[in-house]
C-alpha cells in the first residue's frame, strides 16, 4: 500500500497487534520522476495485553545448561509452582528472547527440543504441569521459532485428571522463521474448556511432530500460564496486619462471614506468582505464623468457603 507523504517523518497507526510490517521510501520531484526504493525496515507490533493474573512462567534463564547438553529436569516455573518435564532425548538451549516475558525480562536461555538421530523425538512431548486452584479463564502462550528441518506441528493436549490426556488444538508452525518475530506467537485459550478452572491436576502436553534432521529443532521461551481470580460472594479479608520478627512472619485479619477457612499466598513480585504457603505454615483461625526468606516477600491472604 502506498502512501505520499510532503515531510520526513511520517506516523503510522491503526496497526494490527503482533504483525510485521515493511517499509521503504521514494522520493518525488515537482515533475514526478521517482528515486530508486530505500533499504527496506520491518516493525514487529506487541499482542494484545491479556487482562489477566500470571500464574506460572519459564523463562530458562536459570541453570541454563552448556552447548549441546540438556536441561536438567523437572525444569522449575521461574514464577509460580508449576514444573516442565519432557520425553526428547536431545533438549538443548540456545538464545532465548523478550517477546511475551515479563518487564525487565532479558535475553537467556530457550526451550529447545532437537529431531535427534534418525528422528526419534518425533511425536516426543513436553509436559507443563500448571495448577489452576483458585483461578479461572486460563490461557497459555509463548512465542516458538523452528529451523528448516525443525518440527512443524505443536499438538496441545490437556489434562484434568492428571492422567488422561485430551486434545485442544494442533497447531502448524511450517511456516515459521528461525527468527524470534512477535507474529510467531502460540496463544491457547482455555477458558470454555470444561473443568480446568481451579484444577489442581491442570497440566498441558505439547507433543512435536514433523522434524527432518537431527539437530533440526524448535525453540520456545517465555512460557505463560494466565487466569483470572476466580470471585465469589465472599468479601476480602480486612484489617490484615503483618508482623516480621527474627525470619517469623505473623499475619492476622478479620473473621470474614461464611468463611470455612483462609488460605495464604506468597510471591517475591507484588503484581505475579502467587503460590499458596497455606501448608508452610501454621494457621489457626485468622491467624497464620511461618517464616519469611530472602530480601523481600509479598503476602496475601483469601477467604475460602
Amino acid at each position: 500500500k502506498n502512501r505520499t507523504v510532503y515531510q520526513t517523518e511520517q506516523i503510522v497507526s491503526n496497526l494490527e497487534p503482533a504483525t510485521t510490517y515493511y517499509y521503504r521510501v521514494r522520493a518525488m520531484d515537482s515533475e514526478g520522476a521517482l528515486s530508486l526504493n530505500s533499504n527496506t525496515i520491518s516493525v514487529t507490533t506487541e499482542m494484545e495485553a491479556i487482562e489477566a493474573d500470571l500464574i506460572h512462567y519459564w523463562n530458562f534463564n536459570e541453570n541454563v545448561p552448556e552447548s549441546g547438553v540438556n536441561w536438567v529436569q523437572p525444569i522449575p516455573a521461574s514464577i509460580g509452582d508449576g514444573d516442565l518435564t519432557y520425553t526428547f532425548l536431545n533438549a538443548v538451549s540456545f538464545a532465548g528472547t523478550t517477546i511475551n516475558g515479563i518487564d525487565g525480562e532479558v535475553n537467556g536461555g530457550s526451550f529447545s527440543p532437537q529431531g535427534g538421530t534418525d528422528n526419534i523425538n518425533n511425536g516426543q512431548h513436553f509436559i507443563l504441569a500448571a495448577p489452576t486452584t483458585g483461578y479461572e479463564s486460563i490461557i497459555l502462550s509463548y512465542p516458538t521459532r523452528r529451523t528448516s528441518t525443525g518440527f512443524h506441528t505443536q499438538e496441545i493436549e490437556y489434562t484434568i485428571d492428571g492422567e488422561s490426556w485430551l486434545p485442544k488444538e494442533s497447531v502448524d508452525i511450517s511456516g515459521f522463521e528461525n527468527n524470534w518475530l512477535a507474529s510467531q506467537m502460540i496463544i491457547i485459550d482455555f477458558s470454555e474448556t470444561v473443568d480446568v478452572d481451579d484444577n489442581p491436576d491442570f497440566a498441558i502436553r505439547i507433543v512435536l511432530n514433523g522434524a527432518s534432521g537431527s539437530t533440526g529443532n524448535n525453540r520456545i521461551d517465555n512460557i505463560r500460564v494466565m487466569g483470572q481470580p476466580i470471585s465469589g460472594l465472599l468479601d476480602p479479608p480486612a484489617n490484615v496486619v503483618i508482623n516480621i520478627l527474627d525470619g517469623a512472619v505473623n499475619i492476622s485479619w478479620d473473621a470474614v462471614a461464611g468463611a470455612s477457612i483462609y488460605r495464604i499466598e506468597a510471591s517475591e513480585d507484588p503484581f505475579a506468582g502467587y503460590v499458596d504457603v497455606t501448608a508452610d505454615g501454621n494457621l489457626v483461625g485468622t491467624i497464620w505464623t511461618g517464616t519469611v526468606t530472602g530480601e523481600r516477600r509479598f503476602f496475601r491472604v483469601i477467604a475460602v468457603q
